[in-house]
């Protein structure tokens, strides 16, 4: 058949053209350690999206992003919340994706120095005989609620004779929320 044949005529879509946003989600999240601080709070950051149609003006702000604990060691982050914003913006339908990284809590240094201590001839270098609070937190700071707590104090002069001697701390805990 030929064009010819035929007197075609157009109408309107009964409800025009429908344009979705396109979905997308963040791509390349980063978070960065810290120093035990007892809070589970973190920094986090992105590279991009996925699936973002190139030279869009799209961007994320105000990241929420949280530790799986407070406690020193190799972590979990999870960014829970973000703006989604841009000029594009309303173009796209914003996820998370899998909002995960992961990022070291270092521990916090702290020193504790043994106090001297003066002893009697035979008391056998026990721990029980020098106690437990002869010490003092000597460089470092503790989070604020925490304290140290039950430091063993014990020496290599076990029946030794009359003279000076190593003292050190030993195990200890720490207390605090």
């Amino acid at each position: 058949g030929s064009a010819s044949n035929y007197n075609v005529s157009y109408a309107d879509a009964p409800t025009g053209l429908t344009i979705n946003p396109l979905n997308v989600s963040v791509t390349g999240i980063t978070a960065s350690g810290k120093t035990y601080d007892g809070i589970t709070s973190a920094s986090a950051s992105y590279n991009g999206f996925d699936n973002a149609i190139s030279g869009d003006n799209i961007s994320l702000s105000n990241l929420i992003a949280s530790f799986d604990s407070k406690n020193a060691g190799p972590r979990t982050v999870t960014l829970t919340g973000a703006t989604f914003g841009g000029a594009d913006a309303a173009n796209y339908n914003f996820s998370l994706g899998t909002p995960t990284a992961t990022a070291t809590i270092a521990e916090r240094p702290l020193t504790i120095q043994v106090n001297n201590q003066t002893q009697t001839y035979g008391f056998g270098g026990s721990s029980a005989a020098l106690g437990t609070s002869g010490y003092s937190l000597n460089s470092g700071t503790l989070v604020s609620g925490e304290s140290i707590s039950g430091v063993t104090l014990a020496t290599d002069a076990t029946l030794s004779g009359a003279g000076k001697y190593a003292a050190q701390a030993t195990p200890w805990r720490l207390y605090g929320t």
